[in-house]
């Protein structure tokens, strides 16, 4: 919560990794040297660079947003994929997105915009459903002599949704199609398309709104909120996230043991005796019946 100029980022990781070592020392269900190696590739990927930025730009780097660009191709630049100048103006990098210099988006929308999120997670699950439907439906009228397989793109399985639109509206004009299967195929694939377009639409939208909100948002925040979200929300969650999962392996492989040690001693001794004397005594009397004695 106080890093500044001064600190000194390598005796930082050490003396991190050494409090978290002595916390879970003495614990039995997971090695401490698995819960260090959480911290320690935690580190080389995420924190290190935080902590070098937070020592040279101070913890309102938090408040700042970095502009992504589509990278160029290995060959050369968009404008020119041989890789040589050809005398052209070289193509600026484009903008593809944003991100938090310090912290991510992802961030910033669980702690402030969990309500939006869940909102978007109810609209694409009916996009889901809506999609389904539509899909099962193609699937149904689909195959060989149906409806559907004269509106399929040669160059492709898709359906030509413009062949189809324009074969709709040609129905239409004649009143005795209208009710013919062609006409009510074409009709319901084309309703079930269209609710499935407008609603992804509408979650395209919601996320629009959701970005540029979380956007504004940075401009907002205040150092205290800035410590409390890179170290309690970013740093220290996402580290507990990969401890947990030693847990989780842990419980796993218990349970499985669990599993295998009651599923072999699920039939007692006495049980097992008394089923192998059965089983003796039916031998004994079919060598009886075959004229052997025993």
């Amino acid at each position: 919560m106080n890093i500044d100029g001064t600190v000194d980022v390598k005796k930082f990781i050490i003396e991190l990794s050494e409090s978290l070592i002595d916390e879970f020392r003495h614990i039995e269900l997971v090695d401490f040297y698995d819960v260090y190696q959480v911290l320690l590739a935690y580190w080389q990927e995420t924190m290190s660079d935080d902590v070098f930025v937070l020592k040279y730009d101070g913890y309102m780097a938090g408040a700042e947003i970095v502009k992504i660009f589509k990278k160029e191709s290995k060959n050369g630049s968009a404008s020119s994929p041989t890789g040589k100048n050809d005398g052209k103006k070289k193509a600026e990098p484009k903008e593809i997105g944003w991100e938090g210099k310090l912290l991510p988006k992802t961030v910033i929308e669980r702690v402030y915009f969990a309500k939006e999120q869940a909102e978007i997670e109810r609209a694409e699950q009916v996009v889901a459903e809506s999609e389904s439907r539509l899909e099962e439906f193609v699937e149904e009228n689909s195959g060989e002599g149906s409806v559907l397989a004269d509106y399929v793109k040669e160059e492709s399985e898709d359906l030509d949704a413009k062949k189809i639109a324009a074969k709709l509206k040609e129905l239409k004009k004649q009143k005795a199609s209208n009710k013919s299967e062609e006409y009510e195929v074409l009709a319901k694939y084309t309703e079930l398309a269209t609710t499935a377009k407008n609603q992804a639409g509408i979650v395209k939208e919601l996320n629009r709104a959701l970005d540029e909100s979380v956007k504004n948002k940075y401009a907002e925040l205040t150092e205290k909120e800035i410590k409390d979200l890179l170290v309690k929300q970013k740093w220290s969650f996402d580290i507990f996230e990969g401890i947990k999962s030693l847990y989780d392996t842990t419980s796993h492989k218990i349970a499985t043991r669990v599993t295998e040690l009651a599923d072999r001693y699920e039939t007692t001794l006495p049980d097992l005796e008394a089923t192998v004397a059965d089983y003796e005594t039916k031998v004994k009397n079919h060598l009886k019946e075959m004229g052997f004695e025993v």
